[in-house]
């Protein structure tokens, strides 16, 4: 694959365009380090994420561009079939991989299996904007409230767990 450049199209670069020419530098990087890093430009409601390596490693280092929404994510490396992704012995839910984690990865018998450590703990500005299906034993923090809440499976809902009270303001017995 070539790198396509604005100046020499003579207009600006598609979406598509970027991409693969971002592919094409990680690839080349990649086989002149030895290393196994890619970027995985896939975006987030797409079920199988692509990275692509000048081989075909079993330990691969990964960025996600976009958050994953779509459900049951699997990885595809390269020319190999889309595998799932694991964490922590389970198969992993739509909401596990962030927009620009850095994650390490080793093929197992038939899926990916993410040896880096991710963190369970992730603040949003409101509960709202929480994903609409939490993670067994991650802590959702919503800013405005100044709480913490968990995902509750059995009822499919996110459970306050405490507030910060430090927050709350009392003004002429109104709270703010």
């Amino acid at each position: 694959m070539s790198i396509v450049l604005r100046l020499e199209k003579g207009s600006p670069l598609t979406t598509q365009e970027m991409d693969n020419n971002f592919r094409e530098l990680d690839e080349r990087i990649s086989s002149m380090e030895g290393s196994a890093y890619g970027v995985c430009s896939t975006e987030a409601n797409i079920q199988v994420k692509e990275v692509y390596f000048a081989s075909e490693p079993r330990s691969i280092r990964v960025k996600f561009l976009y958050s994953n929404t779509a459900n049951s994510p699997k990885l595809k490396v390269g020319s190999q079939e889309a595998y799932p992704i694991y964490y922590r012995g389970d198969a992993v839910k739509a909401s596990i991989l962030a927009a620009n984690a850095i994650l390490d990865f080793q093929l197992e018998d038939g899926y990916w299996n993410i040896i880096s450590s991710i963190s369970t703990t992730t603040s949003y500005s409101s509960k709202a904007s929480f994903p609409n299906i939490g993670v067994d034993g991650f802590i959702y923090i919503a800013e405005d409230e100044a709480a913490s809440y968990s995902w509750n499976a059995d009822s499919l809902r996110y459970v306050c767990l405490g507030r910060d009270y430090t927050k709350i303001n009392v003004v002429n017995g109104d709270i703010e």
